[in-house]
């Protein structure tokens, strides 16, 4: 089994994230970061625009926190800090991703469980490839 995280943020976060290859956002502190390591399957959701976009991959073992607000639906996009630096093959992007993705609408907690990933994984192979570039 592997892990899997969904961090929410807002568009100019992925976009972010994408151009730089760091996840982050800003604001609450969040202690998942321990538990994260390489490999580990990371997915973005918009909260403002509803949709999800991954899979991200950890590209290594980390050892410090997260960067405040990195779950957290308000978000400060001026500070940017690259505390997860990941990699991926190819992204993809679900629109209404919480109509095809039922569980994303009541998501308390950032860690996936095994199923949860599986699912967010089988519906995004069926969705469109993310091509904004930055």
């Amino acid at each position: 089994m592997y892990q899997g995280y969904l961090f929410l943020c807002e568009s100019k976060s992925v976009d972010n994230c994408v151009k730089n290859k760091k996840i982050s956002c800003s604001e609450k502190q969040v202690n998942v970061v321990k538990e994260i390591q390489n490999g580990a399957v990371i997915f973005l959701l918009n909260v403002k625009s509803n949709i999800l976009i991954g899979p991200f991959t950890a590209s290594e073992e980390l050892s410090t926190g997260l960067e405040p607000g990195t779950w957290n639906t308000s978000l400060n996009n001026e500070s940017f800090s690259g505390n997860i630096d990941v990699q991926w093959e190819s992204l993809h992007e679900l629109k209404n991703a919480t109509n095809d993705i039922s569980f994303l609408k009541n998501i308390d907690d950032c860690k996936l469980t095994h199923y949860q990933i599986q699912e967010i994984l089988e519906v995004l192979k069926e969705s469109p490839l993310y091509t904004k570039k930055v």
